[in-house]
């Protein structure tokens, strides 16, 4: 399937998550296009708005999300190709927490996609940003950047947008955060925050 020549104006979407309380939520994709796109081509699309997750309070000895996806054209994608595609809006993830043991949480969160199998010639100029879970035990893994938070291809991509984070867990790149493919012909013009690990491309 396909998905072309889309253009989203204000649009906004926002996860509230008020009150977690040893829960496990299970998988979240959240894209202002769509949240979740398995074998599609996605192509030339714009994206203007906010996708936001805030979890505003939590009281847990163990709290479990199986995997967080968000991104500003997609959340997640499975052998999907994006391609000429532009986001503007702002992507985030941020936790207000009251007391936590132990956290299980894997967050993907990018300005085209939070994870994607291909992303080509695509821009963003939103800001990304991955708020604190700060925890007395934390096996989590966060990838946040300006394309896409983890990709297997990317090739052509240029990033505009604040990359940002402090939260000591969170792996922060300017193009793709995390890789086991190919990349090439990227270039990050964007400013990169981060606690420890962070990186321009």
């Amino acid at each position: 399937s396909k998905i072309e020549n889309v253009n989203i104006e204000n649009s906004y979407v926002y996860n509230l998550f008020n009150y977690v309380d040893d829960s496990n939520l299970g998988y979240v994709n959240a894209g202002l296009l769509v949240g979740y796109a398995g074998y599609t081509n996605i192509s030339n699309c714009t994206s203007k708005g906010e996708v936001k997750l805030v979890i505003t309070k939590y009281h847990t000895e163990y709290f479990n999300a199986d995997d967080f996806y968000f991104g500003g054209i997609t959340g997640r994608t499975n052998d999907s190709t994006i391609d000429s595609c532009i986001n503007y809006a702002d992507v985030s993830v941020t936790a207000k927490h009251d007391n936590v043991g132990v956290l299980e949480l894997y967050s993907y969160v990018g300005g085209i996609a939070g994870r994607a199998y291909k992303v080509n010639n695509s821009k963003n100029y939103g800001n990304v940003y991955f708020d604190d879970f700060e925890t007395y035990y934390s096996n989590t893994s966060n990838y946040v950047g300006g394309i896409c938070g983890s990709v297997y291809y990317g090739d052509n991509n240029v990033n505009y947008g604040k990359i940002y984070s402090y939260y000591r867990y969170a792996y922060l790149a300017g193009i793709f955060s995390g890789s086991n493919g190919i990349l090439s012909n990227c270039i990050n013009n964007g400013e990169v925050l981060g606690y420890s690990l962070s990186a321009g491309i």
